[in-house]
Order: C-alpha cells, then structure tokens, then sequence
C-alpha cells in the first residue's frame, strides 16, 4: 500500500503526521522459521506538501521515497549479506538514473556498513552527497560501529544524539 493507512497509527495521525510505508516481506525461511523485511516507515508532519514517488523490495532489502517540499527523501534497509549490500547500492543507483532527480536529496537508512569506503558512499558521491559529521558514538547491542546514518547532497546540521 502506498501511504500509511489512517487507522494503523492513530497517534501520529493525532500529533498531525502522515506515514509512507512499504510493508514486511517474507524473504524465505530459515532454521529458525521464515524471514521478514521488518517494513520501512516515514513521517511527515502535515504543514509539509509531501508525495509517493515510489518503493522497490527484493529478497536483499527494501527502499521507498517520498518527496517532501521539493526535496527527495529515500528510506533505506538492506539485510547484512555482502551480496546484498552491493546490490541494493546498485539498485538504488537504478532508481536515481529512472527518477532523474536534479534536486537536494538525503537518504536515511541501515547500510549495514560505515560509510567510509562503503558502496553507499560510491553512490553519494557519484550524486553530489556526503555523510554530515555526526558526535555521537553508536550504542549497538554489539560493537561501536555506526551503520545506520544520513548522507545528503546539501549542508545538514551537526547530528547529535538526545
């Protein structure tokens, strides 16, 4: 469904959000059972005009985008295979050649790497983008490494941690 339906969260609703969201996906099965993409999500606050330009899921990830007052914004979850995270780079450089977006962009997601020499990284920087500096160190139930993170092609504020 494109577009979070009204009554599948009524608190957003109430605090004047509207939600674009691209559903769970079953991804196969495993030992343990099957596997799901847990589903992608993002808020816009109402005063913003804001619109579905689209979604692409596969077996390794998903994506969506919704532009928001002239500026793109891409939800972004891959799962943690090297084979994925080369493909959903790859996929996500489809899209931009496909929506042959000009203007500002940031793309928020799990990358499931650090961006430095990351295949995300290779993609900001073919469009214009970087990673903004951010002073917060990553509170991981495993490790310190930061793999989920904004990157952008326009100045964006210091990012800290509340």
């Amino acid at each position: 469904m494109n577009g979070f339906p009204t009554k599948g969260n009524p608190v957003m609703i109430q605090h004047g959000f509207r939600g674009y969201h691209t559903g769970g996906r079953q991804i196969g099965e495993s030992q343990k059972g099957y596997q799901w993409h847990r589903g992608i999500i993002t808020f816009v606050n109402d005063r913003l005009s804001s619109n579905w330009l689209g979604e692409h899921t596969w077996h390794g990830g998903q994506f969506h985008s919704v532009v928001i007052d002239n500026l793109l914004v891409v939800n972004y979850y891959v799962t943690p295979r090297d084979e994925a995270i080369t493909q959903q780079a790859c996929k996500l450089q489809d899209f931009f050649e496909e929506a042959r977006w000009r203007g500002k962009w940031i793309i928020m997601g799990d990358y499931k790497e650090t961006y430095e020499g990351s295949w995300i990284a290779t993609l900001a920087t073919i469009h214009g983008g970087w990673q903004p500096d951010y002073s917060f160190d990553s509170r991981r139930w495993k490790g310190n490494r930061v793999i989920d993170f904004f990157i952008a092609n326009f100045d964006l504020p210091d990012v800290r941690a509340r």
